[in-house]
């Protein structure tokens, strides 16, 4: 027993010492931040010589320095406020169900072949009246060729413009005859 007392105040007293120690160091430097603080302080205040942004700066930081709460587990139990806890049960699963086509497989088809043929129709359609508009042009650069007595006009200008209108009046040409092809198949 004598040992184990010996070795616990050969622990202690140095504990004991070095302690005491400390104690002066943390009053110096709770002393310090005291100073730093009042440093702080004293350049946050506006003094007259200050510019404008640094007046801005100073008050912007008083603004800043607003202690704020902090909620701790403690203070949410006192609280009077409601609490409410969810339970972590499973919910039961729903399973999606299989998409079942309302009209039998024969109805489905033949819809499908009613919307294709329209879709072939309006086409054909567009194409009819794209080679119409295309052959008036044609007509109308034609006209104008034949009256400009400006040869040079003529052959520059007017000449461009019909051949460019004879090349999307071939191509609309083809487009509407690939179109009746579609139909054709389609009735």
């Amino acid at each position: 027993m004598a040992r184990t007392f010996l070795t616990a105040l050969i622990l202690v007293v140095p504990a004991l010492v070095l302690g005491a120690e400390e104690k002066p160091a943390s009053k110096q430097s709770e002393a310090k931040k005291s100073e730093a603080a009042a440093t702080a302080e004293e350049t946050d205040e506006i003094s007259e010589n200050d510019s404008p942004l640094v007046r801005a700066a100073k008050q912007s930081r008083a603004k800043k320095n607003s202690k704020s709460v902090v909620i701790t587990d403690a203070d949410v139990k006192k609280s009077k406020g409601k609490l409410s806890l969810i339970s972590s049960r499973e919910l039961p699963k729903v399973e999606p169900e299989p998409e079942v086509s309302e009209q039998p497989p024969a109805e489905v088809a033949r819809a499908s072949a009613l919307k294709a043929r329209d879709e072939a129709r309006t086409r054909f359609e567009r194409a009819q009246k794209e080679v119409e508009t295309l052959e008036r042009d044609l007509l109308t650069a034609e006209e104008n060729y034949y009256n400009e007595d400006d040869a040079s006009i003529r052959d520059q200008v007017i000449e461009a413009r019909f051949d460019r209108a004879k090349k999307q009046l071939d191509a609309a040409r083809e487009e509407l005859a690939s179109a009746r092809e579609a139909l054709q198949k389609l009735e």
